[in-house]
């Protein structure tokens, strides 16, 4: 179903599976611009001082993982 893999989607490429959900975020300001979301959930870790998510490419999807920062208790 979709042909975006994972170098050309770091690079900004994106694929709508929804066109019409797509559209409707687009027009109510939920969406900045096509291609952005990776760089800035990234960007969002580095600012917050924690690490990279981890995205993997699974079948037709992307496996993205946020990594929460420990609590005192955890460590």
């Amino acid at each position: 179903m979709n042909s975006l893999t994972i170098e050309p989607m770091f690079n900004g490429r994106s694929e709508a599976r929804n066109r019409v959900i797509a559209h409707i975020f687009k027009e109510l300001g939920l969406i900045e611009q096509w291609g952005s979301g990776i760089s800035r959930i990234i960007n969002a870790c580095k600012e917050q001082g924690l690490p990279s998510p981890k995205i993997e490419e699974k079948n037709d999807f992307f496996d993205v993982e946020l990594i929460r920062p420990r609590t005192i208790s955890e460590r």
